[in-house]
């Protein structure tokens, strides 16, 4: 039952695939005619343009997140290496107080 499922769906994506490719081709045909495109004529730019890019708050909590996760984790592996210390500590002091 997988098997077909997976292959149905590989079906779908290579039709799929495959109409994109042909209308980006068709697309291609009909945007020949340099009298249509917009980049075969030059408009000169009059005064500054200024480029604003949203979400910079975005990306600052995106990485700052990033971060606290970063520092969560190396804090949890600091905490499990003293355990492990106290642990590897307590089996040393109980194999020496057993030894003969």
């Amino acid at each position: 039952m997988k098997r077909w499922l997976l292959a149905l769906s590989l079906f779908a994506c290579v039709g799929a695939f495959g109409a994109l490719g042909s209308a980006s081709a068709q697309d291609a045909v009909e945007e020949e005619d340099p009298q249509a495109s917009r980049a075969a004529t030059f408009r000169a730019v009059s005064g500054p343009q200024a480029e604003r890019v949203p979400g910079g708050l975005l990306t600052v909590i995106a990485y700052g997140g990033a971060w606290v996760l970063v520092l969560g984790y190396l804090w949890r592996l600091g905490r499990m290496h003293a355990q492990n210390e106290r642990e590897l500590s307590a089996l040393k002091k109980s194999l020496e107080s057993n030894a003969p």
